[in-house]
Protein backbone atom coordinates (compact mmCIF):
# COMPACT_ATOMS: atom_id res chain seq x y z
CA UNK A 1 0.00 0.00 0.00
CA UNK A 2 1.54 3.36 -0.99
CA UNK A 3 0.80 6.58 0.85
CA UNK A 4 1.64 10.26 0.20
CA UNK A 5 0.39 13.55 2.34
CA UNK A 6 -1.34 15.61 0.32
CA UNK A 7 0.29 19.10 2.32
CA UNK A 8 -2.01 22.27 3.31
CA UNK A 9 -0.35 24.36 0.38
CA UNK A 10 0.39 21.69 -1.77
CA UNK A 11 -2.85 21.20 -4.26
CA UNK A 12 -5.89 23.03 -3.26
CA UNK A 13 -8.78 20.52 -3.11
CA UNK A 14 -12.74 21.38 -3.71
CA UNK A 15 -15.73 19.84 -3.46
CA UNK A 16 -18.69 19.66 -6.03
CA UNK A 17 -22.00 19.97 -3.29
CA UNK A 18 -25.32 18.80 -4.71
CA UNK A 19 -27.24 21.73 -3.79
CA UNK A 20 -23.68 24.01 -5.27
CA UNK A 21 -23.03 22.69 -8.53
CA UNK A 22 -21.72 23.54 -11.27
CA UNK A 23 -19.37 25.56 -8.06
CA UNK A 24 -17.00 23.63 -5.92
CA UNK A 25 -16.30 24.61 -2.35
CA UNK A 26 -12.88 24.70 -1.13
CA UNK A 27 -12.20 21.93 1.32
CA UNK A 28 -11.26 24.18 4.92
CA UNK A 29 -11.15 22.04 7.96
CA UNK A 30 -9.18 19.09 7.28
CA UNK A 31 -6.36 18.20 9.65
CA UNK A 32 -5.41 14.86 7.43
CA UNK A 33 -5.72 14.33 3.99
CA UNK A 34 -3.29 11.49 2.45
CA UNK A 35 -3.43 9.87 -0.64
CA UNK A 36 -3.60 5.43 -0.61
CA UNK A 37 -3.43 3.06 -3.19
CA UNK A 38 -4.53 -0.30 -2.12
CA UNK A 39 -4.36 -3.33 -4.41
CA UNK A 40 -6.75 -5.63 -6.11
CA UNK A 41 -6.11 -9.39 -5.25
CA UNK A 42 -7.36 -12.13 -7.21
CA UNK A 43 -6.94 -15.23 -5.28
CA UNK A 44 -6.87 -18.89 -7.04
CA UNK A 45 -6.53 -22.41 -5.74
CA UNK A 46 -6.37 -25.07 -8.35
CA UNK A 47 -7.53 -29.03 -7.45
CA UNK A 48 -4.06 -30.62 -7.62
CA UNK A 49 -2.40 -27.68 -6.02
CA UNK A 50 -1.93 -27.43 -2.35
CA UNK A 51 -1.13 -23.66 -2.22
CA UNK A 52 -3.06 -20.64 -3.20
CA UNK A 53 -1.80 -18.47 -5.48
CA UNK A 54 -2.21 -14.56 -5.79
CA UNK A 55 -2.05 -12.33 -8.20
CA UNK A 56 -2.33 -8.62 -7.98
CA UNK A 57 -4.52 -7.10 -10.81
CA UNK A 58 -4.74 -3.59 -10.47
CA UNK A 59 -4.65 -0.87 -7.69
CA UNK A 60 -7.61 1.38 -5.89
CA UNK A 61 -6.98 5.13 -5.29
CA UNK A 62 -8.77 6.44 -1.89
CA UNK A 63 -7.99 9.43 0.12
CA UNK A 64 -7.85 9.00 3.87
CA UNK A 65 -8.97 12.16 5.37
CA UNK A 66 -9.70 13.78 8.97
CA UNK A 67 -11.61 16.94 9.61
CA UNK A 68 -12.93 19.60 12.46
CA UNK A 69 -16.86 19.52 12.03
CA UNK A 70 -17.93 23.50 11.76
CA UNK A 71 -21.93 23.95 11.84
CA UNK A 72 -21.41 27.21 9.56
CA UNK A 73 -19.74 25.45 7.03
CA UNK A 74 -21.79 23.33 4.03
CA UNK A 75 -18.98 20.84 3.43
CA UNK A 76 -18.38 20.25 6.69
CA UNK A 77 -22.22 19.50 7.53
CA UNK A 78 -22.83 17.70 4.67
CA UNK A 79 -19.54 14.89 5.06
CA UNK A 80 -21.00 14.60 8.79
CA UNK A 81 -24.41 14.00 7.35
CA UNK A 82 -22.57 11.40 4.73
CA UNK A 83 -20.43 9.82 7.48
CA UNK A 84 -23.59 9.58 9.59
CA UNK A 85 -25.52 7.45 7.78
CA UNK A 86 -27.07 10.03 4.66
CA UNK A 87 -26.84 8.39 0.83
CA UNK A 88 -24.47 10.40 -1.34
CA UNK A 89 -21.21 11.00 -2.87
CA UNK A 90 -18.76 13.73 -3.75
CA UNK A 91 -17.21 14.92 -6.55
CA UNK A 92 -13.44 16.13 -5.57
CA UNK A 93 -11.47 18.64 -7.84
CA UNK A 94 -7.83 18.85 -7.03
CA UNK A 95 -5.66 21.17 -8.73
CA UNK A 96 -2.45 20.17 -10.74
CA UNK A 97 -0.61 23.31 -10.02
CA UNK A 98 1.26 22.79 -6.83
CA UNK A 99 1.20 26.21 -6.17
CA UNK A 100 -2.46 26.64 -7.35
CA UNK A 101 -5.04 28.42 -6.11
CA UNK A 102 -4.62 32.44 -6.81
CA UNK A 103 -7.92 33.82 -7.67
CA UNK A 104 -9.36 34.71 -11.22
CA UNK A 105 -6.81 32.43 -12.57
CA UNK A 106 -7.35 29.60 -14.87
CA UNK A 107 -5.94 26.20 -13.60
CA UNK A 108 -5.65 22.58 -14.81
CA UNK A 109 -7.40 19.84 -12.91
CA UNK A 110 -8.75 16.68 -12.21
CA UNK A 111 -12.34 15.69 -11.29
CA UNK A 112 -13.42 12.66 -10.09
CA UNK A 113 -16.26 11.46 -8.09
CA UNK A 114 -15.90 9.46 -4.55
CA UNK A 115 -17.74 8.01 -2.22
CA UNK A 116 -17.27 9.11 1.58
CA UNK A 117 -16.82 5.67 4.12
CA UNK A 118 -16.56 6.41 7.64
CA UNK A 119 -13.72 5.71 9.25
CA UNK A 120 -14.04 5.59 12.85
CA UNK A 121 -16.59 7.52 14.98
CA UNK A 122 -16.52 10.89 15.51
CA UNK A 123 -14.46 12.17 18.57
CA UNK A 124 -15.37 15.06 20.74
CA UNK A 125 -11.91 16.19 21.94
CA UNK A 126 -12.01 19.39 23.38
CA UNK A 127 -15.29 20.86 22.49
CA UNK A 128 -14.34 20.05 18.88
CA UNK A 129 -16.24 17.16 16.72
CA UNK A 130 -13.52 15.46 14.66
CA UNK A 131 -14.37 12.82 12.21
CA UNK A 132 -12.66 10.81 9.85
CA UNK A 133 -12.89 8.46 6.62
CA UNK A 134 -11.60 7.94 3.10
CA UNK A 135 -12.59 8.72 -0.10
CA UNK A 136 -13.26 6.06 -2.62
CA UNK A 137 -13.14 6.53 -6.09
CA UNK A 138 -16.51 5.79 -7.63
CA UNK A 139 -15.58 7.02 -11.44
CA UNK A 140 -13.03 8.03 -13.57
CA UNK A 141 -10.95 10.52 -13.41
CA UNK A 142 -12.13 13.69 -15.16
CA UNK A 143 -9.46 16.37 -17.04
CA UNK A 144 -10.62 19.84 -16.87
CA UNK A 145 -10.03 23.44 -15.84
CA UNK A 146 -11.01 25.41 -13.25
CA UNK A 147 -11.54 28.90 -12.58
CA UNK A 148 -11.10 30.07 -8.62
CA UNK A 149 -13.51 32.73 -6.87
CA UNK A 150 -12.18 35.97 -5.88
CA UNK A 151 -12.53 35.20 -2.38
CA UNK A 152 -10.29 32.04 -3.20
CA UNK A 153 -13.38 30.16 -1.53
CA UNK A 154 -14.63 28.09 -5.08
CA UNK A 155 -14.04 27.41 -8.22
CA UNK A 156 -16.10 26.36 -11.09
CA UNK A 157 -15.00 23.40 -13.13
CA UNK A 158 -15.25 23.07 -16.94
CA UNK A 159 -14.54 19.46 -17.92
CA UNK A 160 -11.89 19.09 -21.07
CA UNK A 161 -13.76 19.09 -24.65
Amino acid sequence: MKESVITPGSRPCFMLLPSETPRAVRMRFFTKLSKRFSPFENRRRYADDPFESTDIVGLSPSIDFEFVVHPSDALSAYLFALLNGASGSGCLVILYEPEGGECGKTYPCKSAVYTAVAGRSCLDLNGMLRCSGTFRLHSDKEEGTAVISDDGMSLIFTPAA
